[in-house]
């Protein structure tokens, strides 16, 4: 920094002279060579600190013609690929010219075989020099395979084409923010993905902890820096949700943050939340908004009035399925809940191991083991579990001291109305060899009075407890072995008001779980252990009872402890079946018993050899799957199972239109021919049942019918089926595709066209040119008639292939229309591919008369005006050299100059 002269107040001396002639000195040097510089180079200044404001602005230019000049780089090289598109284009639409013409000059009735050879020799090379237009690669990239550029798109075996790209576009910038296709993908231009799309299925995923608060409603997720306001009715918390990435994440960031004094417990119900304020406090529970937030209405859990102390259920979160989503979670929900037991580390979430409604209602009981058998109860780590669809008795043991003499004692009823009986022994004078029972319901307790000296037998309290209608007893031989039962054995007078038993939790209503244990000794992570082992529920601990990861699951859980699952849903996700793939005549069953994730299963399918193109839906909600195989029919059927049915990919179920079987000509019915109006009922096909005498016909008329489930119907619900002994029942095959008739108790079963109607067969009911067939073991399984095709330009030219070889002159002119539209989606292509050259041409005539203006806005912010500077820079070297010449005159001056 330059240093200050100061101004004098009394008589000038030499030395401020001095410093103030350096200083002009040094200020017209340092002007005159930042003058200097700016003749030379031309810019105004080389240090942004010289002018900052303008400094900035000529950075902020210079980044946007660098974006600008990488731009008009993107535009010549996707222009370089678009007109190489154009040239392959063209190539493509001359093949097809040439071959409609070739099929036109044999599509006549008088071109002999050795032409029509020839026109197949010609479809042949065709198809090859077509794929080889598809493979075509410029500069390192295949042009026809979507995105995947180092993929060859298509691939012939002699047979069939496959291709192996996707629809997806390379995109790439023209301006900025503004995208543009520099390439035009195989599916656009030669075809090879169906159009038709089998799926659309809600896989229905349920919601668990790990669910990514992303993937909620439908993809929408929660909105950011989320936050609730929870309420018991007294006390309000805020509840910061901003962090959480799961809903696992939700619930405990709630329970870990109740109303002062309180418990709120969130469970996960597979659905969504549900929340609960513990009922010993009363209260109201609520939960608003926080300012203008969306997160408690947005996670389903919005009550701004309150449900007391019940619980509150949210509504459905209805969750994406992702690739992770494990076939598990699909279509549907587990029944769950949650096991509490008093203290910290021993909470256990509990689940079904399978989705459906069939596992809500289930109880969980901790049964002491101990009070079951006069053996000794299991061993902690030796837990087991079992699961009873029906109800069961309550039992206790009563071990009498001696031998021979250990009794069980069962409840006669089944359900819990008898647990928690006390069993008690008291003594009577005077009793000798006999007992007495009674049973008090109100205080729960079963009494038996022996003789107090000892001369009461075994067999007689059996009578007793026998006697009183509630009860049953029978000999425990569980600590002695068997057949150590011994009748006559006498009730020592000790064993008075000292035997006792306990019926505890042992018995249980229908779908019920037990858990037996050692009380005080079994810990959660025993209990969860038995409980997977038994294998109908899952049990993990539960995080948020946990005081540290070291703890969790390590106290014993309480044997009074109870809970009852709900929420369970849907059905659980065949995976063990499979599907059977029919394509190109080949039979491929996929198995998915292996797959555990969405990924996995698609990953089979795609990774088949049935040639299938399988992805999410756009709408998150379940999967389609398209063929990659031109010129073959698709079918995918089950294989036994349901597996198809419920990812929604059966090319032949109820839904089917009867108008699109038969590459859609449809089911032609015989009363389409009748002009009266109404027409009448006329038979299409019979079918002929027996009822075990003799046999009953079933006359069906299908023009009424416009799907597949509609001929089930007529089938089924006829009025003289189930009737008279005649019972046929009409269903999708089990396996593979088509409708199944199946006769009651293996009767025959005939089916019989009618006279003039052709509806059996295109219904795949009869074999082509068939009348009837019969069936000795009353099970006649139709064909699939729903064929599924790829259009192509190759499934054309294969189909035209195979016309001109059975001289079918129909298949030929379907062949022929099939070319023009195979040329109409070229010329669109084409014209699609001209109108991107064009725009791109206008665009960087744009971009280059923009980068005129901004390396003129720039050339005003950064270069000097050189006249401007020549000008100053001749005045300061003026100034200059008038300070040197007063400069040297002032320093030669001496005390002399002054006398």
């Amino acid at each position: 920094m330059a240093s200050i002269i100061p101004l004098p107040t009394t008589r000038v001396s030499g030395m401020l002279v001095r410093q103030r002639l350096l200083a002009q000195l040094q200020g017209d040097q340092l002007d005159l060579f930042r003058l200097q510089n700016q003749v030379s180079t031309g810019q105004r200044f080389t240090l942004p600190s010289e002018d900052a404001p303008a400094a900035r602005r000529a950075m902020t230019l210079q980044r946007l013609l660098e974006r600008k000049t990488q731009i008009r780089s993107n535009i010549d090289t996707g222009q370089s690929f678009l007109k190489s598109t154009d040239v392959a284009l063209n190539n493509v639409a001359g093949l097809l010219g040439d071959i409609r013409g070739v099929a036109l000059g044999v599509s006549g009735t008088t071109s002999t075989d050795s032409e029509r050879q020839a026109a197949i020799t010609e479809v042949n090379r065709a198809i090859e020099q077509l794929v080889s237009v598809g493979n075509t690669q410029f500069r390192g990239r295949y042009l026809f395979s979507g995105s995947q550029t180092n993929v060859e798109p298509y691939s012939y075996n002699g047979a069939y084409v496959t291709y192996h790209g996707d629809s997806q576009a390379l995109q790439s910038y023209s301006d900025l923010g503004v995208l543009f296709s520099t390439n035009a993908n195989g599916q656009q231009v030669f075809g090879g993905i169906s159009s038709e799309v089998l799926g659309g299925v809600d896989l229905n995923p349920e919601v668990t902890a790990d669910t990514p608060l992303s993937s909620l409603r439908g993809g929408r997720g929660i909105s950011p820096n989320g936050a609730l306001q929870i309420s018991d009715g007294t006390n309000s918390v805020i509840v910061d949700i901003s962090r959480a990435a799961t809903v696992g994440d939700v619930a405990r960031l709630i329970e870990a943050n109740p109303p002062a004094g309180r418990r709120v417990s969130a469970t996960i119900t597979g659905q969504g939340l549900t929340l609960q304020l513990d009922s010993a406090g009363g209260g109201n529970l609520t939960v608003k908004e926080v300012a203008s937030g969306k997160a408690a209405g947005e996670l389903g859990i919005l009550n701004t009035v309150g449900v007391l102390t019940g619980p509150l259920v949210g509504s459905d979160l209805n969750p994406l399925v992702l690739k992770t989503t494990p076939l598990d979670d699909l279509l549907g929900a587990k029944a769950r809940t949650r096991l509490v037991s008093p203290g910290d580390n021993n909470d256990l979430l509990i689940e079904a191991a399978a989705n459906g409604a069939q596992y809500n209602g289930a109880a969980i009981q901790i049964v002491d083991d101990e009070l079951l058998r006069a053996s000794p109860g299991v061993a902690p780590g030796s837990e087991y579990a079992q699961y009873s669809p029906t109800a069961r008795q309550a039992q206790a043991s009563l071990r009498f001291s001696g031998t021979g003499n250990d009794l069980t004692i069962t409840a006669n009823a089944a359900g819990t109305a008898f647990n928690n009986v006390d069993v008690v022994v008291v003594g009577s004078t005077g009793l000798g060899n006999a007992a007495n029972a009674s049973y008090n319901s109100s205080t729960k307790q079963l009494t038996i009075t022996v003789d107090d000296a000892g001369a009461t037998s075994v067999d007689a309290v059996v009578n007793a407890v026998n006697a009183t209608g509630a009860f049953t007893a029978a000999s425990d031989e569980s600590a002695e072995g068997p057949a150590s039962y011994n009748g006559a054995s006498l009730i020592a007078a000790s064993d008075i008001s000292n035997v006792q038993g306990d019926t505890g939790n042992s018995g249980g209503a229908a779908n019920t779980l037990y858990v037996y244990v050692r009380p005080s000794a079994s810990t959660a992570n025993d209990v969860a252990a038995a409980i997977n082992a038994e294998g109908t529920f899952t049990a993990t601990f539960d995080t948020l009872d946990t005081t540290n990861s070291s703890q969790a699951g390590t106290q014993p859980v309480s044997v009074s402890a109870t809970a009852v699952t709900s929420g369970g849903s849907g059905a659980p996700f065949d995976a063990s079946s499979g599907i059977r793939v029919v394509s190109g005549q080949t039979t491929y069953t996929l198995q998915f018993d292996q797959a555990e994730s969405v990924e996995d299963l698609l990953n089979i399918i795609n990774g088949s050899e049935a040639g299938l193109y399988a992805e999410i839906n756009a709408d998150g909600s379940g999967i389609n799957v398209r063929s990659r195989l031109s010129g073959a029919d698709l079918q995918i059927g089950e294989n036994g199972g349901q597996t198809a049915t419920q990812l929604g990919i059966r090319s032949f179920n109820g839904a089917t239109r009867l108008d699109s079987l038969n590459y859609g000509v449809g089911v032609p019915a015989k009363r389409d021919s009748y002009q009266e109006n109404p027409p009448p009922f006329v038979t299409d096909f019979t079918v002929t049942a027996s009822d075990g005498v003799g046999t009953v016909d079933l006359p069906i008329d299908v023009s009424g019918a416009d799907t597949v489930q509609d001929v089930i119907d007529l089938i089924n619900n006829h009025t003289l089926n189930n009737a008279a002994g005649v019972a046929v029942t009409a269903r999708l095959n089990v396996t593979g595709n088509g409708i199944e008739l199946v006769g009651g108790s293996g009767r025959p079963l005939t089916i019989t066209a009618a006279e003039g109607s052709q509806a059996a067969e295109y219904l795949g009911l009869l074999p082509t040119d068939t009348s009837t067939v019969t069936s000795a073991s009353g099970v006649i399984s139709g064909a699939d008639k729903n064929y599924l095709e790829t259009p192509s330009v190759f499934t054309t030219l294969i189909r035209l292939k195979d016309a001109l070889a059975a001289n079918d002159i129909t298949a030929i002119e379907s062949a022929i229309s099939g070319i023009d539209a195979d040329l109409d989606r070229v010329t669109f292509a084409r014209s699609e591919v001209g109108a991107r050259q064009q725009a791109l041409d206008v665009t960087d005539q744009n971009l280059e008369d923009e980068d005129v203006q901004l390396r003129s806005a720039l050339s005003e912010e950064l270069e000097v005006d050189l006249v401007e500077a020549i000008s100053n820079l001749t005045a300061r070297q003026v100034s200059l050299e008038a300070s040197l010449k007063a400069t040297a005159s002032i320093l030669q001056m001496s005390l002399l100059s002054y006398l």
